[in-house]
């Protein structure tokens, strides 16, 4: 049996964020033959139109990692503050 690839994102940052921990404990309890990579978007650089030709090496590995992934999962924060 081939084994399931799943690719964990979290939008936060956060050393303490939510979010990741929802991503870890969802790593922690995946049934045996699946396995979730956690994504770092921490050491992405900000986004460059004129770097498009060569892309910097995070963003090569955060791209082959979920095109090598059978399924995704993105955890992002909500901002919704009400005043």
């Amino acid at each position: 049996m081939t084994a399931i690839r799943i690719a964990a994102v979290s939008g936060s940052l956060r050393a303490s964020s939510i979010n990741t921990a929802l991503l870890r404990t969802i790593a922690a309890g995946a049934p045996e033959g699946v396995s979730v990579e956690l994504v770092s978007l921490g050491a992405l650089p900000l986004f460059n139109p004129d770097l498009e030709a060569d892309l910097p090496e995070a963003v090569k590995v955060l791209r082959a990692t979920i095109v090598a992934a059978d399924g995704v999962i993105v955890a992002s924060p909500e901002y919704a503050h009400e005043r």
